[in-house]
């Protein structure tokens, strides 16, 4: 039995928790909920246009450089949900769960409160929509230009100061009606709750996938820390009042010996680094004042990054502490002895195309100087990673890597990265045998 300590207690980190914790002694730490309290919560493996029938089968057939194919992580999609907040679907296909931006998104795993809403099923119903007419008008045009489906949907404006059953019930025509999340992080109470709308208002009733704060996304969260408390991991994170941001590490021999956050330090036998990208901080941009380029970093244990630092940097700013930025107003500055660096960009659209690539440009101490990279079918962002081997391990023999961290958005064909980082924390925690 080896002591593991897991850094982030996001969608990968409490998956591999839950599996290490029945063999090892495990501790998460966390310093906040990070990128996947902002996701759909439900998981999505592939997205509809690279999804043909079978979604195992489909994902059995992608090339090898794609990265559930290169993490061997195919067999692993079909094993039933972890948590029972989770649903597949029986025929291995996926369901499209309307969204409140008018369109239906296709999920693999499905929380339970928004089954009903599942395309497949709407399409013999009557369906109502607590949100605007608009929202209604935008699901019928999909469905039937997207699915060819003919469906039956009226709307009602939603007002958050009115007692939610008698605006339900607004909804007359309707058998089916969906409504925004609840702001229940609970998932047992959640489901309470439907129930009891149902019965008062004698209609069927889900959730649709909505904006942030994604309330479904914090009770997948709670679900999954849950079970891993219940497997014998021990946490320390934003929800249980005791949580601890990792600052820097101690290594030697290509061996990590610990870690520190601002007040303490931690030591394992094996490290599991499950902090996400660089929107949840596992990764960091940083004009190099010395080399006078832009740089990609992993801030806890420097590991190597994947990916073009360069367009992340125009599009994002600095996201170490050493620059203050404002994305806002697409400027950034930092004061040094030579004078203020500066770095202006429009970030309305996030890039500019120009003749077949994506224009760009690099902040140096000379000024701005023009570069360009070819298009991709996934954001600059989110598309740096830490580099690691086909086992999770990274260039430190003791620490492995999984989640967005290692996914980015390489994911060609898939609608999120949630499904990498459930299958990845799965994999690694299925398959470490220390």
């Amino acid at each position: 039995m080896s002591d593991i300590l897991i850094i982030g207690s996001g969608i990968s980190g409490l998956m591999a928790a839950i599996k290490l914790a029945r063999e090892h002694r495990v501790k998460v730490v966390s310093s906040g909920y990070g990128y996947s309290s902002l996701s759909t919560g439900n998981i999505s493996f592939l997205n509809s246009s690279f999804c043909c029938g079978d979604v195992i089968s489909s994902m059995g057939k992608l090339l090898k450089d794609h990265l559930y194919r290169v993490f061997d992580l195919v067999d692993l999609a079909s094993i039933p949900p972890v948590v029972d907040i989770l649903v597949s679907n029986q025929d291995g296909q996926n369901r499209y769960i309307p969204t409140a931006g008018g369109f239906f998104y296709p999920c693999y795993l499905v929380q339970r409160t928004m089954l009903k809403g599942d395309l497949e099923y709407l399409k013999r119903r009557r369906v109502g929509v607590l949100h605007s007419h608009y929202l209604a008008g935008s699901l019928k045009y999909v469905a039937e230009q997207r699915f060819g489906v003919s469906l039956d949907v009226e709307g009602y404006p939603y007002d958050q100061r009115r007692n939610l059953s008698e605006q339900i019930k607004e909804l007359r025509r309707a058998e089916v009606v969906g409504i925004p999340p609840l702001p229940v992080i609970d998932p047992d109470l959640t489901h309470r709750h439907i129930e009891e709308l149902e019965e008062s208002t004698d209609k069927e009733i889900f959730e649709y996938i909505s904006l942030n704060p994604s309330y479904p996304a914090l009770r997948l969260l709670h679900s999954l820390r849950k079970a891993a408390l219940q497997a014998g991991a021990s946490l320390e994170a934003q929800d249980t009042g005791r949580y601890a941001r990792i600052v820097g590490s101690r290594t030697m021999d290509n061996l990590v010996e610990a870690v520190y956050t601002l007040s303490c330090s931690y030591q394992a036998d094996y490290y599991v680094l499950a902090t996400g990208n660089l929107i949840s901080g596992g990764l960091e941009t940083f004009l190099d004042l010395e080399k006078e380029e832009v740089r990609a970093k992993e801030p806890i244990f420097g590991l190597p990054v994947i990916g073009e630092p360069e367009v992340a940097f125009h599009l994002a700013g600095d996201s170490s502490s050493e620059v203050t930025r404002s994305l806002a107003q697409g400027r950034m500055s930092k004061n040094v002895e030579d004078g203020p660096i500066r770095g202006t960009g429009d970030r309305k659209n996030g890039m500019q195309k120009d003749k077949g690539h994506l224009a760009t440009m690099k902040t140096s101490i000379l000024g701005s100087v023009e570069f360009r990279v070819e298009k991709s079918s996934s954001h600059p962002i989110t598309r740096l990673r830490a580099k690691v081997d086909e086992s999770f391990r990274t260039s430190l023999n003791n620490l492995y890597a999984i989640g967005s961290l290692v996914g980015g958005c390489e994911l060609r064909g898939a609608s999120d990265i949630s499904g990498f980082s459930y299958l990845s924390g799965l994999a690694l925690g299925s398959r470490l045998h220390l």
